[in-house]
């Protein structure tokens, strides 16, 4: 891992200047005006911060009132208790450990300033924490620029580790959302890195404590963290194969890495003892469905190529990131392929999760703590166009970092200014600068290469400035049950991919639209509905006929969806029972056909078989369908004389979330 290291020279003192200038500007940065500037916190923040709460306030685990008092609106279904007697907090306790001496600190400045309240005292404290965000971002920006002099000489390392902060979602979490466990697991794992490298593949036995303790750190504040054993496990499989082989000290060195390993599980104890605890012998939050976690389903091309929080095209800097790890196999092959090991070891486990945009995100947050393997990327980036321009070889790589830091900046004041959504699927225009709007009207948007390429052929070969949307593939996101609405904004239902099918001899298919809907948990119990509202638009459509819109779920074809005016599908229902969904991704699939009334309506009746019918009329190209909507409900579906339709509530209760895994597949 070390082959080719620079030393750490008296060189770089002007650039540790320079970092430290940066370290104090994130200090002083202000707070704006934004929900998560205020002093006040939502979302994750409230299940990291009530760690703090409920211990130093209530002196317990007991979280609920916590939630309730730091936000009022809290779902009350994350105020149910478990079996345990215990409510559910699925975050890691790393952060607010680390938090703890700025938390303890703003108790004292709130005695001595005679805070009036409970809520100036609560400021007070909120802003502590705040503080101590900034404070360990600021020192991750040295740990990683100390990672980088490992390999490159000061001004390159300088380089790499300013576009870390400033061109990616590290910038935002730094200074903005920072009740979180980003910024704080930036800082451990850049540190982990650091001292890996300073220590050496061949540490000493207190060194391996240190590692493992550092390493337990990293785990404690985001399990996810944990992959960066990779970066020492490719570092110490070729020296532990050397010694089996040459039976030349392997006992030595495997009892150093079990002394490690129990470092580590010691650091990382009071995660295992909260496990137990709150949820039971044996369990994790995954055990009750938190994230539903999918192992089989990875969605590693949304994760890295959506308009939805993508990690490149959000972050184009990342791109070449990528690219500069590569470009590491050449010269510094183990810390290579340590780092680009780590990097998809964090990408299979983020590309998994249910909510794999991370819910209301800027950019990919879960990779916030990789920002040290993302450094080396672009340091070796810059290190690789500081030698291709020999006659002013810093224009082009500083050219770079001012460009997307211009960028990421911009894009988080639109994120801030609520111009972006913040939990939707965006157009991919809204995450873009002026400059490449030309470009990606002709070719589509290039940071989202190839992951526009590939939906572009899942998709009949749509154009890229369509396939650009590639978070189309989630709809919606039904979070706890089928209830929902699917929205016109979402472009796979909202205009037509496929061509129509031209040849056939007796029946066309008009035009056919798929979309994918994420079910998190399968109702047993009762009929579930899909209504959809939709507009056929026709230059030719005579009065007596009738559209009927076709629909397959995971290749299962159920009770068509028939209009009852002309043109016109106004949330007509279809039932389908829970057999129809898999748990997980579903793919929908909807083909328009117009017929004679009369006929239509016998679809719905005797079952849908178009290939038999002759009152289908052929597709002469003059037929095109826009969805508006769909709903999903549950319950006893009622139609009266009028074709008006209702979903009463279903008479019994709602299965268990362990029910749902695998209910419906096929």
């Amino acid at each position: 891992m070390t082959e080719r290291l620079k030393p750490l020279t008296s060189g770089s003192g002007p650039h540790i200047v320079i970092l430290i200038l940066v370290g104090l500007w994130i200090l002083w940065y202000p707070p704006g005006q934004s929900a998560h500037e205020e002093e006040s916190i939502t979302g994750d923040s409230v299940f990291y911060f009530a760690y703090l709460q409920s211990v130093f306030e209530d002196g317990d685990i007991l979280f609920a009132d916590d939630y309730q008092e730091l936000n009022p609106e809290i779902s009350p279904q994350l105020l149910g208790r478990l079996p345990t007697g215990y409510t559910g907090n699925m975050f890691a306790p790393g952060s607010a450990i680390l938090w703890t001496p700025f938390y303890l600190g703003g108790k004292v400045f709130a005695v001595v300033s005679g805070a009036p309240d409970r809520a100036a005292e609560l400021a007070v404290l909120i802003s502590s924490v705040r503080l101590g965000s900034r404070i360990y971002a600021a020192l991750a920006l040295l740990l990683i620029f100390l990672v980088l002099r490992r390999f490159f000489d000061a001004h390159i390392a300088l380089m790499g580790t300013l576009a870390a902060f400033f061109c990616t979602p590290l910038y935002y979490y730094a200074l903005f959302d920072t009740i979180n466990s980003h910024a704080v697991g930036a800082c451990t794992v850049a540190f982990f890195f650091w001292l890996c490298l300073r220590t050496g593949p061949e540490r000493s036995t207190r060194a391996w404590m240190l590692v493992g303790a550092v390493a337990g750190l990293v785990a404690l504040c985001r399990w996810q963290n944990a992959v960066v054993l990779l970066w020492l496990a490719v570092e110490q499989i070729p020296r532990l194969y050397a010694a089996v082989r040459e039976r030349a000290g392997a006992g030595r060195m495997l009892a150093r890495y079990g002394l490690s390993a129990a470092f580590l599980l010691v650091v990382f104890s009071p995660q295992l003892i909260l496990w137990t605890v709150i949820y039971g012998p044996l369990k994790t939050p995954i055990s009750y469905g938190a994230n539903y976690v999918l192992w089989t389903r990875p969605e590693i091309v949304n994760v890295l190529f959506s308009s939805r929080h993508g990690l490149f095209s959000w972050h184009p800097m990342l791109y070449l990131a990528f690219v500069g790890l590569l470009l590491m196999l050449r010269r510094h092959c183990k810390a290579g392929i340590g780092a680009l090991l780590v990097f998809a070891a964090m990408l299979y486990l983020n590309s998994v999760t249910g909510d794999w945009w991370a819910g209301d995100s800027y950019g990919m947050r879960r990779f916030v703590s990789l920002s040290a393997v993302f450094a080396l990327g672009i340091a070796k980036i810059a290190s690789f166009l500081w030698d291709a321009f020999r006659k002013w070889p810093a224009i082009v790589p500083a050219g770079l970092l001012v460009f997307f830091a211009w960028w990421n900046v911009d894009l988080a004041g639109k994120f801030l200014g609520g111009e972006i959504p913040h939990d939707r699927s965006p157009a991919m225009e809204s995450v873009t600068t002026s400059l490449v709007e030309s470009w990606q009207g002709r070719h589509g948007y290039p940071f989202a290469w190839p992951g526009n390429l590939l939906n572009s052929m899942q998709t009949d070969w749509a154009p890229f400035p369509d396939a650009d949307w590639i978070a189309s593939t989630y709809l919606f996101y039904l979070q706890g049950n089928l209830g929902g609405e699917l929205l016109a904004s979402y472009p796979s239902f909202q205009a037509g991919f496929s061509e129509p099918q031209r040849g056939m001899e007796r029946v066309y298919r008009i035009l056919s639209q798929t979309g994918t809907v994420f079910v998190s948990r399968i109702e047993r119990e009762s009929r579930t509905y899909m209504a959809i509202d939709a507009d056929v638009i026709a230059e030719r459509l005579q009065e007596d006929q009738i559209p009927v819109i076709d629909v397959v779920i995971n290749g299962r074809r159920i009770t068509p969806l028939v209009g009852v005016q002309e043109q016109t599908i106004r949330w007509r229902p279809t039932s389908m029972r829970h057999y129809h969904w898999r748990y997980g991704v579903n793919k929908i699939e909807l083909t328009l056909w117009v017929g004679d009334r009369d006929q239509s309506r016998n679809y719905r009746r005797e079952g849908f078989s178009p290939e038999g019918d002759m009152t289908l009329l052929p597709n002469d190209g003059h037929f095109f369908l826009k969805v508006y909507g769909i709903r999903f409900l549950q319950g006893r579906f009622v139609e009266d004389k009028t074709g008006a339709f209702s979903v009463a509530p279903a008479s019994r209760g709602r299965g268990s979330q362990g029910d749902a895994p695998g209910g419906g597949d096929d």
